[in-house]
C-alpha cells in the first residue's frame, strides 16, 4: 500500500472520537500512540499517522490514527482541534500535512 493510499484511505473515515484543547503538544499525540502501543493494538503491520491542516478560523485540526497496513483498514482514530500546534510536532509534518511516527512502548 503507498501512502496515498493511505492518506485517502484516512482521509475517508474521518473522526471517531473529536477533542478540542488550547495548545496539542507532541507529548499528547505520543502518548496517545504509546497506550495503543503497550494495549497490542500496534504491531509492525500497523502504522501510527497524523494529518495536520490548519481550518479556516486559525485553529488547527489533526487526524491520528492506526492504519493497518496489511488490511487497509484503519483500527482507531479521533481528531483534535487545537488553537496551538507544539512547533516540533508542526516540523514534523511533510508540506502537505502529512507524518507517520515511530513508537515505542
Amino acid at each position: 500500500m503507498s501512502f496515498i493510499d493511505l492518506l485517502v484511505f484516512l482521509g475517508t473515515a474521518f473522526a471517531i472520537a473529536a477533542i478540542a484543547v488550547a495548545v496539542l503538544s507532541i507529548d499528547a499525540i505520543s502518548d496517545w500512540f504509546r497506550e495503543r502501543v503497550q494495549s497490542g493494538v500496534v504491531d509492525r503491520n500497523k502504522l501510527c499517522v497524523t494529518i495536520l491542516k490548519q481550518i479556516k478560523d486559525g485553529d488547527y485540526q489533526v487526524v491520528q490514527g492506526i492504519f493497518d497496513s496489511t488490511t487497509k483498514q484503519n483500527i482507531e482514530e479521533r481528531t483534535v482541534t487545537a488553537r496551538d500546534i507544539d512547533p516540533d510536532f508542526l516540523r514534523a509534518h511533510d508540506a502537505n500535512g502529512r507524518a507517520v511516527w515511530q513508537v515505542h512502548a
